[in-house]
């Protein structure tokens, strides 16, 4: 262009592939993307992507004695969940002068899931044949997201202040149909000779979808000041939302909510000669939840608060950064998906305390070393099912752990060739809410040549 420069790319991904549970893995993916510098001050990218996925919607087994046995319930020739999905949008930054900035960032996107699957309905009484009752669902999602910020610096004397003043707007309108079949219309499954294959029964009509419909407004307004060593960062978000859900056969109104919430943030960090820099921070959250209760209406908003407090180091002359951190989560009216249903439930609250490792290294001769380790121990605090309060979270192991290594090589025939090898630990974890049975740890080794 005759007053800028544009720059463009492309990034595009096709698999067709398996898992061992003869589930498709399956992705075609195409993602452009536009940068044009109009003039020194102002700067618009244009990302767009189209995305296509098919996979298995449940490769769940039978549990025999509360532990999983080695037949899986629902059928690879039966069973899918497509995935489309799109979206465009564009980010543009101006400068107004060295101390204002304006950015404003937008998004349109569309979610469209179609997925079956057959699950279990209890044995035939006296026998080992498995009954099956097939279900169905289709879920749309809309969404717009616009973001605008403007960026301030000022200098006041020793304080080096950056402001950060914003308006965010989302709609997201959501569709979901569910249908479910008769039993009686599928083929039982022999647990001691199971075959696979043989399901030729249509997949169930869809009773009358719900539409969601959320409303979004966030104003938020933030300042990050440097002090000499000192580092400090406070915010705070006002959120207004109106949540709506209809029978779309009706178009009866089943639940009409409007909430708010004021959530801040609050941060510290000293920076020392040495390198190292404790720091301590306080934040709470409010997100809106989309997912369906059993009954057809959307959950309740979930919110959260942390503390955490910690250290960085990084170290002179090298190239290395090591953090440690302590942290204490809690989570009010969290989502949980009910196992054999499309639904999804709230847990009461939960909280989550632990210890965070984390640290990444350049070696001798090119060698990038990333290790972590989390320590994180969940309790239900309160729930309307008194059976697990004081219980652990279901699959979410106390202990995990990684480390990974990888290489290019420079001065040889193969330059440009890496490799990588790393290996993961993922500590036992109780299978439900209330602890039934106890998925054992699983230890995992990755190889990588690129």
């Amino acid at each position: 262009h005759p007053e800028g420069k544009g720059v463009g790319g492309v990034t595009g991904t096709a698999r067709d592939a398996n898992t061992d549970a003869k589930a498709a893995n399956n992705r075609y993916y195409l993602a452009p993307s536009l940068t044009w510098q109009a003039s020194d001050k102002t700067k618009v990218t244009v990302l767009a992507h189209a995305l296509k996925d098919e996979t298995d919607s449940s490769v769940g087994v039978y549990q025999e004695n509360g532990r999983a046995s080695r037949n899986r319930v629902s059928d690879y020739g039966y069973d899918y969940q497509k995935q489309e999905q799109y979206q465009l949008g564009y980010r543009l930054d101006h400068t107004f002068n060295d101390s204002v900035s304006f950015t404003q960032k937008a998004r349109y996107g569309v979610i469209n899931v179609h997925a079956r699957y057959l699950s279990g309905a209890g044995l035939v009484p006296g026998t080992r044949l498995l009954r099956r009752t097939a279900y169905a669902i289709e879920n749309k999602v809309d969404t717009f997201v616009i973001d605008n910020q403007f960026h301030a610096k000022a200098r006041t004397g020793p304080v080096d202040p950056r402001l950060l003043f914003g308006i965010d707007y989302q709609k997201v309108a959501s569709t979901f149909g569910l249908g479910v079949g008769n039993a009686a219309d599928y083929p039982v499954l022999n647990l001691d000779n199971p075959v696979y294959g043989n399901v030729n029964a249509p997949t169930p009509a869809l009773a009358p979808r719900t539409g969601t419909f959320v409303d979004q407004l966030g104003v938020y307004v933030a300042d990050q000041m440097s002090w000499n060593r000192w580092r400090f960062n406070v915010g705070v978000r006002r959120d207004g939302v109106e949540h709506e859900a209809r029978n779309l056969g009706t178009a009866a109104v089943t639940t009409d909510k409007r909430s708010h919430a004021i959530t801040t943030q609050a941060g510290v960090l000293y920076a020392f000669d040495n390198g190292v820099s404790p720091y301590a921070s306080y934040a709470t959250s409010f997100q809106p939840n989309t997912s369906l209760s059993v009954s057809g209406s959307p959950l309740d908003p979930t919110k959260a608060r942390q503390f955490e407090v910690g250290v960085k180091f990084q170290p002179r002359n090298e190239d290395a950064f090591l953090t440690a951190s302590l942290f204490d989560l809690t989570e009010q009216n969290a989502v949980r998906s009910i196992p054999g249903t499309a639904f999804s439930e709230l847990t009461g609250q939960v909280r989550s305390r632990g210890l965070e490792l984390q640290g990444k290294a350049s070696l001798a001769r090119d060698v990038n070393l990333t290790a972590s380790y989390t320590y994180n121990q969940t309790e239900v605090t309160r729930s309307t099912d008194p059976a697990e309060i004081g219980k652990e979270l279901p699959v979410t192991p106390r202990h995990t752990a990684s480390l990974w290594a990888d290489t290019v090589m420079r001065s040889t025939p193969l330059a440009g060739l890496g490799l990588g090898a790393g290996v993961r630990f993922i500590g036992a974890n109780k299978t439900d809410k209330v602890h039934a049975s106890t998925n054992p740890s699983a230890t995992l080794v990755d190889l990588a040549v690129y």
